[in-house]
């Protein structure tokens, strides 16, 4: 009820800018226009209104994919080594989503022997035809560029057919396939969150310091069936179950281009269990035969 009150007061406040949304009696504590933008972006109840407005611990808990902790230090500055670089790609799908775009630099560490994730570069466009967009972002890196990961689901099949037509390197992936470690993962897309989750655990992640891809991974949840497989998702219960009931926020899709652009290579070969196919594909996105260049 307190918040509640407060927020309606913060609302009826005038939204100029130097008004007194942006007063800072104490310099040292967050503005109130601060609240309130965090208050109608994400919502009462996220991990991020908890733990940075509320200051609070998240609900979340244990349950959470991503702690808050580790994308504190996900946050940290990446390096760019010169090295090749691998890029993601979630396509928009219907309603409020974006297509995102990642890119990550994989980087051996000889003197800590940890396989390193740095984030180098990053783009998101609103709904709509951004294939032109998508195109130009991805040529920066093309001297440098191994491979762009996306996801094949609906429209994401044709987008990356027009990478491929742009002599861009893809490998499709289907989210919603049975994951290649089917014993361990549900879907293709909790086996390749899991991945990330473990990277984010162990220090291995820097520059994800985008404030909007981490809300993103702290609204993910994860569970294990019953029949022992790792869900992951927003709506995920404890017993693994995915839920119907929407927890709020659009879909997650610069977590989705990170997630992929942060895939090894020799796990990205396998487009899709329920498939039974090698994920050998040419530059025209087409699968490959047997003893074709992927």
């Amino acid at each position: 009820q307190v918040e509640a009150a407060m927020l309606a007061d913060l609302e009826a406040l005038p939204g100029d800018i130097g008004g007194p949304l942006d007063d800072a009696p104490l310099p040292f504590l967050i503005r109130r226009r601060y609240v309130l933008e965090m208050y109608r972006k994400y919502g009462q109840g996220h991990p991020f209104w908890e733990a940075r407005v509320a200051a609070r611990f998240p609900e979340a808990g244990e349950a959470a994919l991503i702690h808050l902790a580790w994308l504190d230090l996900a946050g940290r500055a990446a390096t760019d080594h010169r090295g090749q670089v691998v890029g993601g790609l979630d396509v928009a799908g219907p309603g409020m989503d974006e297509t995102a775009a990642t890119i990550v630099e994989h980087w051996r560490n000889t003197e800590t022997d940890e396989d390193e994730l740095h984030v180098l570069d990053r783009a998101s466009w609103p709904q709509g035809d951004c294939r032109g967009e998508a195109v130009a972002f991805f040529r920066r890196w093309a001297d440098r560029l191994r491979v762009i990961h996306g996801d094949d689901g609906g429209v994401g099949h044709h987008f990356l057919s027009h990478l491929a037509d742009a002599k861009l390197p893809i490998k499709r992936h289907s989210f919603g396939a049975r994951a290649a470690d089917a014993d361990t993962y549900d879907l293709h897309r909790d086996q390749l969150s899991w991945e990330a989750r473990q990277a984010m655990e162990q220090g291995r992640v820097y520059g994800l310091d985008d404030e909007e891809t981490q809300a993103q991974a702290a609204s993910i949840l994860w569970g294990t069936s019953p029949k022992g497989r790792i869900v992951t998702g927003a709506t995920v219960t404890a017993d693994g179950r995915r839920s119907s009931q929407k927890r709020g926020g659009n879909s997650p899709d610069r977590w989705e281009s990170f997630i992929l652009a942060a895939h090894a290579d020799r796990a990205a070969a396998v487009y899709a269990g329920d498939l039974q196919t090698t994920g050998r594909y040419d530059r025209r996105g087409r699968q490959a035969t047997t003893g074709d260049s992927p």
